[in-house]
């Protein structure tokens, strides 16, 4: 796979996805998930790879969104599994109408984009919705208001990730 040069694109770890995985090893087949922030995508083809049924990818970089297509097509994706979307994450999110099961945020660190989308996401994920977040600052309880709690969390250099449960 190639990604664009656009300068912004910061891939997951190798080490922070496996952990991610394993977390999700049990909820992640036959799942709908959602990257706004989606640069590499790398974690929505790696949900691809396990079972996921359907990935929607959002970029608002005209480049990163032909290479999402272009590497999903050399992967041998079809079609009826992905959409990629050329949009700011936050913004699309909030006048969506569908649902999904699992959220993966990692927007970029030098932005308020995490705390956006926390906020509109409750309304978008299924009764039993899952997020993933990166940040470089850890989440705290107070910050994710009444919707989610932390149901994993942990630090790997300099980024911390969390998976957070909805809250029904």
């Amino acid at each position: 796979m190639s990604f664009p040069d656009v300068g912004d694109i910061r891939p997951t770890p190798d080490r922070v996805r496996e952990t991610l995985f394993n977390w999700l090893q049990f909820d992640i087949a036959g799942r709908r998930c959602i990257e706004p922030f989606a640069g590499s995508g790398i974690l929505s083809f790696e949900a691809l790879s396990r079972g996921a049924s359907f990935v929607t990818l959002i970029d608002r970089n005209p480049a990163v969104c032909r290479g999402l297509r272009h590497n999903l097509e050399v992967l041998g994706v079809p079609a009826s599994h992905f959409e990629i979307i050329e949009a700011d994450g936050v913004d699309w999110l909030a006048g969506a109408t569908d649902r999904w099961d699992i959220a993966f945020l990692d927007p970029p660190f030098d932005s308020d984009a995490l705390s956006r989308t926390i906020d509109v996401l409750p309304e978008r994920l299924a009764e039993d919705g899952l997020v993933y977040t990166e940040s470089r600052d850890a989440l705290t309880e107070d910050s994710l208001g009444d919707s989610f709690v932390i149901h994993r969390r942990k630090r790997a250099g300099q980024v911390n990730f969390s998976l957070l449960r909805k809250l029904n």
